[in-house]
């Protein structure tokens, strides 16, 4: 069994037991504000997919995190996700697969039938940080509704101008 750092092992359990966050201005805030339920049944199927999205993202990132744990090193954004299941040629120390693919779910595939999306956002000054995002229920990349869990906010869109990083610092759904 694998020993993880106090800090690393207290971040994964609030993680893992906390419903749906925001990345809001001051600070970490729940998704749902009110505990009120949609009326509508189409509105619930959606809250659902939504819930699942979010569930199967953090399990990603938790193995992600163990990869890097592991490897002491995060795969390449060409290597994305996949190594998660194969070991990357170039990789020492990989323990996997961790994650499993079955015959009814991929894991690597949201709740929308839409590959999830990888971005390792490692600068030389803050290694070991990533991004892991889900189109959300349009379906569609880069819309508001989007679903991210991790430092996301150093990611620039393709086409975009450079901008500076947005200070988003605690693991979170968007």
């Amino acid at each position: 069994m694998r020993k993880l750092p106090a800090m690393l092992f207290a971040a994964i359990m609030t993680a893992a037991v906390s419903p749906g966050f925001s990345q809001q201005a001051g600070g970490m805030r729940p998704a749902y504000q009110g505990g009120v339920m949609p009326s509508s049944q189409s509105a619930l199927v959606t809250d659902g997919r939504t819930v699942t999205a979010q569930a199967d993202m953090l399990t990603l990132y938790n193995a992600m995190t163990m990869l890097y744990l592991d490897t002491g090193r995060l795969p390449s954004n060409s290597e994305g996700l996949n190594a998660l299941l194969t070991p990357p040629p170039t990789v020492k120390n990989w323990r996997g697969p961790y994650l499993v693919v079955t015959s009814w779910r991929n894991p690597l595939i949201d709740i929308w039938g839409q590959p999830c999306r990888y971005f390792n956002t490692s600068t030389p000054a803050r290694q070991g940080t990533f991004c892991i995002k889900s189109n959300g229920p349009d379906m569609l990349p880069d819309t508001a509704d989007d679903l991210a869990i991790g430092q996301c906010g150093w990611i620039v869109p393709a086409g975009a101008k450079k901008r500076a990083p947005t200070g988003q610092k605690s693991v979170g759904f968007k």
